[in-house]
């Protein structure tokens, strides 16, 4: 597991233009509303640039199906990627309605007590724009071919014509070697995962039991799948647990990845006494993609991570979901943020589990999509019970519901 140097890390604003199905430019910000005194434990304080700066530990967003919350999550994604690969050509073009094709990502973050803020114009996978801010000055405008100083300007002058490579990721080493790594890290920070798979991924249960087989007493990764009501006593690593399954077998052989998956065995306590049975056999798939979303939240804590979330509440319980959200966005965590998307309108009541600058829509119709947050909804008083945003919600009141008419497929004369 890769350990992050560097100090904490926040997401402060990511903007994305032309992206699939966003037309428009929208906005987003895990900057925390100052106005709002309750669920003061949902925030993370950081300085940067001499300033404070206070966003959210955790952002949901809610929308009809096909309305763009997971094609969002994407354009975040796609950005993350083209950090780390340097390179722009090896991506599919992703502009599905502008004749421009253009793409355009904007986006501000503190990474080791600096402020950054990077903006990133494509077009035909190629660089039409880049700009770097570093604590609020301005350190090159690709396009308008301002440097801060000669260094960077002589080197752009050499390399400055491969329109399919980040120049951010080019600066003299001797000077912005250690903002580079910086900018490097920040990005390194974001997992994404995708919680709506209908099967368990074998890799992803195989980095689970790596991962769990790693850990000593106390081992806080049990203690959390324990606390979540599971059913499961306890959890075992134990190669030789697969042997009296081989010796069922007509030629006794089992492939090397399946003895990693059968090595992980849940203990259950049935009327007085324990039984061992295989994870992956015993246990639904949604205690599977518990288990595994358990290990990520722990190493997001530990790593300050970003993690990116589709679907996070599918194949969970709803209180399960609440409790999970409950620990990742109370004092234990002070560094890690979340985004995540959700149909579980029950989550939206509670009091205590999302202020109204965690909460988001996403909205389409036929001239665009929409990003928008509750806090923009100002009639909207902190001080209502939190049940009334789902009530409110389901009213209408904030948009961003589907309108089925499925009771007309049979009328004629549609």
């Amino acid at each position: 597991m890769k350990r992050l140097g560097g100090g904490i890390s926040v997401l402060l604003n990511f903007s994305v233009k032309g992206f699939k199905v966003f037309y428009d430019e929208v906005h987003f910000t895990m900057q925390s509303n100052n106005r709002i005194k309750k669920n003061l434990d949902n925030l993370i304080k950081q300085r940067a640039s001499g300033k404070e700066y206070s966003v959210v530990k955790s952002a949901i967003l809610y929308g009809p199906n096909n309305a763009g919350k997971s094609c969002f999550l994407e354009s975040i994604e796609y950005l993350t990627n083209l950090i780390k690969n340097k390179k722009t050509k090896t991506f599919f073009e992703q502009n599905l309605f502008s004749e421009t094709k253009e793409i355009s990502f904007k986006i501000d973050f503190i990474e080791n007590s600096k402020l950054f803020r990077y903006e990133l114009v494509l077009e035909n996978k190629k660089v039409i724009n880049e700009i770097l801010f570093i604590n609020e000055k301005i350190i090159f405008n690709r396009k308008e071919e301002f440097f801060s100083d000669v260094v960077i300007k002589n080197l752009y002058s050499l390399i400055g014509g491969y329109d399919d490579r980040l120049f951010v990721l080019m600066l003299p080493i001797e000077k912005y070697g250690e903002d580079v790594k910086d900018f490097q890290n920040f990005f390194d920070r974001f997992e994404f995962v995708k919680a709506d798979h209908t099967d368990y991924d074998e890799d992803e249960l195989k980095d689970f039991i790596s991962y769990f087989s790693k850990l000593k007493n106390n081992n806080p990764l049990l203690k959390m799948i324990k606390n979540s009501d599971l059913y499961i006593n306890d959890l075992q690593v134990d190669p030789s647990f697969y042997q009296d399954l081989m010796a069922q077998e007509e030629n006794g052989q089992i492939s090397d990845q399946t003895k990693q998956l059968l090595s992980l065995w849940s203990i259950f306590n049935f009327k007085g006494k324990n039984y061992a049975l295989p994870f992956i056999t015993v246990n639904s798939l949604g205690t599977q993609k518990m288990a595994i979303f358990s290990k990520k939240v722990l190493d997001a804590l530990k790593n300050n991570k970003i993690l990116i979330i589709d679907e996070i509440s599918r194949g969970w319980h709803t209180i399960l979901t609440k409790n999970l959200l409950s620990f990742f966005n109370s004092d234990i965590n002070s560094q890690a943020q979340m985004i995540s998307t959700s149909h579980d309108l029950l989550l939206l009541d509670d009091v205590y589990l999302f202020r109204k600058d965690q909460i988001w829509f996403v909205y389409k119709d036929s001239d665009g999509n929409y990003l928008y947050s509750l806090n923009d909804f100002k009639d909207n008083k902190e001080n209502d019970a939190r049940g009334n945003v789902m009530i409110r919600y389901l009213k209408g009141l904030y948009g961003a519901l589907p309108l089925p008419t499925l009771g007309d497929i049979f009328n004629e004369s549609n």
